[in-house]
């Protein structure tokens, strides 16, 4: 929004409805991003990364739930740590013939539904709930509200009812698998956004078939020298226009369309729902018509169409209100100072 007249500090754009908006958006984990006019250099990003600092908007803009390397290589020794605990050969006892084990740690039968290796719910909520207990509020029942969302992403309607279920003699019932992957998405609900690095591709730095060195498809933006390095990279738009974007901020140059699909293409994310809302209506335009007409399917960069969007609404925010309370600031501020303009 326009600056205080007064004191000439920066300021959001109705405030009291904007930051309650950003905080439930926030909660829905997500991903928001600021699109900017600016030119795409880094001096340009400093810039507006000190300006969103300033207004108190970094802990909406670039973040999004993801697993730290740290996290996923526990995550990956504790799903390893499980199977082979459930799916260990009981003890060899003599003048008995060894029977293959069927069953979990706690003899509870486990469906395997082809989908490869799985571990039992059951375990998967206790030992996620000691390890990320702290993400839930004191006093919460953390392995209930746990089976609730891994009955979510399980979609099997019995998960819950089998992960609490004590009839016939405390005998809990028949247990469901779960999978790796699962229990990735599992601990992602449950943990806090975090700020997306710069995106990677798998071939950047190695070598392609006649030997030539692949160089990372998003750069870092370095100085001349190569010894600073910004926390933004390079990228060009599904046009092939330059663009920089970190931290959650992209410099489009007003090509904002096509660096919208190029950051989602980037980042591989999936997004159902696209809400583009600007005070410029040819922008408003602009994105509605790119993801509404056939452009983004067929861009001269060859970027693949976003398959998950469902839905895409472009907003224009209306800054004649603004523009009127700005004068009316200024009136208040001169009537107020009148003496002192006088002087």
């Amino acid at each position: 929004g326009a600056p205080n007249p007064a004191t000439q500090e920066a300021a959001v754009r109705d405030a009291e409805h904007t930051f309650k908006a950003l905080e439930l958006l926030k909660q829905r984990n997500a991903n928001m991003i600021i699109v900017t006019a600016r030119n795409p250099q880094h001096t340009a990003w400093e810039g507006v990364k000190h300006r969103v600092a300033t207004l108190g908007l970094s802990k909406y803009i670039g973040k999004a739930k993801r697993l730290t390397s740290d996290q996923k290589r526990q995550l990956r020794n504790l799903f390893s740590t499980m199977w082979e605990e459930e799916n260990a050969p009981p003890k060899k006892k003599r003048g008995k013939k060894q029977v293959k084990q069927t069953t979990s740690a706690e003899n509870v039968p486990l469906i395997d539904d082809g989908r490869g290796k799985v571990v039992s719910a059951e375990r998967v909520v206790k030992e996620i709930a000691e390890a990320y207990g702290h993400c839930f509020a004191e006093g919460e029942d953390v392995e209930a509200k746990l089976a609730k969302i891994l009955a979510d992403i399980v979609m099997k309607d019995a998960l819950e009812a089998a992960l609490h279920n004590k009839a016939g003699g405390g005998a809990k019932g028949v247990m469901f698998g779960v999978t790796f992957e699962e229990l990735e998405q599992l601990v992602l609900e449950i943990i806090s956004p975090l700020q997306l690095e710069p995106p990677k591709r798998d071939s950047d730095g190695t070598t392609d078939a006649d030997g030539n060195y692949v160089p990372p498809a998003f750069p870092r933006i370095q100085s001349e020298t190569g010894k600073f390095e910004w926390n933004c990279w390079h990228a060009r738009d599904t046009n092939g226009n330059d663009m920089i974007c970190g931290e959650g901020l992209i410099m489009s140059q007003y090509n904002k369309a096509e660096c919208i699909h190029t950051y989602i293409d980037a980042y591989r994310l999936e997004p159902k729902h696209i809400i583009f809302i600007d005070d410029f209506c040819q922008n408003v335009f602009n994105v509605a018509w790119y993801y509404g007409s056939d452009r983004a399917a067929n861009n001269p960069e060859g970027v693949l169409p976003i398959k998950s969007l469902e839905r895409v609404t472009s907003v224009w925010w209306d800054p004649t209100p603004e523009k009127k309370l700005q004068e009316n600031l200024i009136m208040q501020w001169r009537a107020a100072n009148k003496d002192k303009l006088q002087d």
